[in-house]
């Protein structure tokens, strides 16, 4: 129980799923990424409360974060995409596949749609080795956020 709320978690097999059986009337609230509810969200079927990253997104630059509304700083959220081979990929394989998809990621026309699907692409963690300690770096901030709250032991 959150100030008084009271929620039952409802587990969908994604966000697609969850959004529609939210507009059905089947739910109350949905939490996804923006880019599975966006087309609702333009055509005026559903509207946002809160955010939950770090600070607020650009595509909704009205909608505060459920920090400046919670008065807290501790609710991350964030959605982040990586691409991963599997163990034992050859490294010059690796290297060919992680310059074909920097490539794309810094061609125009890529970032275009990105935006247009209500995604941003970051020059951050673009690298190899960027990627695996952000990985690192959210596994650690997740684990401790879970064992603080008693989900998972120490």
């Amino acid at each position: 129980m959150i100030y008084g709320a009271k929620f039952t978690k409802v587990p969908f097999q994604g966000g697609a799923p969850a959004v529609v059986a939210m507009l059905g009337g089947h739910i109350d609230i949905a939490g996804y990424y923006y880019n599975e509810y966006k087309s609702h969200l333009d055509a005026g079927k559903a509207r946002v409360l809160g955010q939950a990253g770090g600070e607020r997104s650009p595509y909704l630059p009205n909608t505060p974060t459920f920090n400046e509304v919670l008065g807290t700083n501790h609710i991350v959220w964030s959605v982040w995409r990586y691409a991963a081979v599997p163990k034992g990929t050859p490294p010059d394989r690796a290297k060919y596949l992680e310059e074909a998809i920097l490539a794309a990621l810094h061609d125009p026309d890529c970032i275009k749609e990105f935006d247009n699907l209500g995604s941003k692409v970051g020059p951050k963690y673009l690298d190899a080795k960027q990627s695996a300690q952000e990985v690192d770096k959210q596994y650690r901030a997740y684990r401790d956020f879970f064992v603080k709250k008693g989900r998972i032991p120490k």
